[in-house]
């Protein structure tokens, strides 16, 4: 994206996923700029044109703007939460600064969730249903 290589030259199709994969590259001096300039709305626009959904993947929103910037490109944001990690109250930071600037959530996902230790009354439910059967 730094004006080196050309949109095709840098998306990877993988067949047999049915996906296409654009890797971060070389990170520019000031990734802020570079994502706000019209350069890479049109590079965004010309993707939306050959995609149906694209998946941006961005910093955390309360650790730098970039996300705040993209939000304002994006039809939908799906906000991402590392369970355990990530303070409830520095997510909420995160969704009201999205919020200022008028990004379209639309959900969240909580993500690295251990599951619950199993209790005698779950694994009653597991084993009734079959789920524990192979």
């Amino acid at each position: 994206m730094l004006g080196t290589h050309t949109l095709e030259q840098v998306i990877h199709l993988f067949k047999k996923e049915r996906i296409s994969v654009m890797p971060v590259g070389n990170i520019p001096p000031n990734p802020l700029e570079m994502l706000s300039s019209q350069r890479f709305a049109k590079a965004l626009e010309a993707l939306k044109k050959k995609f149906k959904h694209i998946v941006i993947d961005s910093p955390p929103s309360v650790s730098v703007s970039d996300a705040m910037v993209l939000s304002q490109l994006v039809n939908q944001v799906i906000y991402l939460v590392k369970a355990d990690v990530i303070p409830y109250q520095l997510a909420q930071d995160g969704i009201k600064r999205l919020q200022k600037v008028g990004g379209p959530i639309v959900g969240a996902v909580l993500n690295q969730l251990s599951p619950p230790r199993k209790s005698a009354r779950y694994d009653q439910y597991y084993t009734y249903y079959g789920y524990g059967k192979a």
